[in-house]
């Protein structure tokens, strides 16, 4: 018996323990802590993987540039509205409504201006989100999802309003524990985030927002975007610092 047991294949990285799996990249005998939720891979394989993936700092100082600008351009037509709306007329001395329409029309053109860094921006933040995941999975820290999943939940309607939270909720305690979460703001970051995508739902490009005025609702939705996209990269640069330790 005693025999038997000393020729059970044995872990490559913890030879006293006895296993049954084998690493899914080169067939290595690995053990429960070697393995994930969804990954089994052995030591050298894990550190292969991690020095095989793109550089996160990269894809986060550019995700986080891309959330900014937009966000920004959004500050800067809420105030020219304001100027437009209600500072002008004053100082002009004039209530006309053809003044106030070509007023609302140069305010919208800016706001097209940065559309394609407001279409760039989600989609530089996925990219980094996926890779996050993906570099988080090859050191170790699996938060019990695959990379695609974790891009895939931020499209799936009702879960996409908590999912995408939990991941990086769980992501910020298994870097940096509870110290981490809290001076990450991450909680912060999703309730601005949320708040914005109401406001914005509820106030359209041509519409009032709960009866106030039109400059209003943009001066509501430019400041919960903006706060949104702060605390964005807060949260980018304080996963790249924990997972690069």
């Amino acid at each position: 018996m005693e025999a038997a047991l000393n020729s059970s294949p044995r872990c490559a990285a913890h030879p006293a323990v006895a296993v049954q799996e084998a690493c899914d990249r080169c067939g290595t005998f690995v053990c429960g802590a070697c393995t994930t939720p969804t990954r089994r891979l052995c030591p050298s394989c894990q550190a292969r993987e991690v020095e095989g993936l793109p550089s996160l700092v990269r894809r986060g100082h550019l995700a986080s540039l891309l959330l900014l600008f937009p966000m920004g351009a959004d500050v800067v037509v809420a105030v020219y509205s304001l100027v437009l709306y209600k500072l002008l007329p004053v100082w002009a001395g004039t209530e006309d409504m053809a003044y106030v329409e070509v007023a609302g029309r140069s305010a919208l053109i800016l706001g097209w201006l940065a559309l394609p860094l407001r279409l760039a921006a989600p989609i530089a933040y996925l990219v980094w989100f996926h890779l996050l995941v993906k570099s988080a999975n090859a050191v170790g820290h699996d938060v019990g999802v695959t990379p695609n999943w974790a891009v895939r939940w931020w499209f799936i309607p009702l879960a996409n309003l908590f999912k995408p939270f939990l991941i990086v909720r769980d992501l910020l305690m298994k870097l940096g524990g509870k110290d981490a979460l809290s001076s990450s703001g991450a909680a912060l970051w999703w309730a601005s985030l949320m708040l914005y995508v109401v406001a914005q739902n509820t106030a359209g490009a041509n519409e009032e927002l709960r009866g106030a005025p039109l400059w209003v609702g943009r001066v509501v939705i430019a400041v919960l975007g903006f706060t949104s996209a702060f605390l964005a990269v807060k949260v980018i640069r304080t996963l790249n610092r924990l997972i690069q330790r």
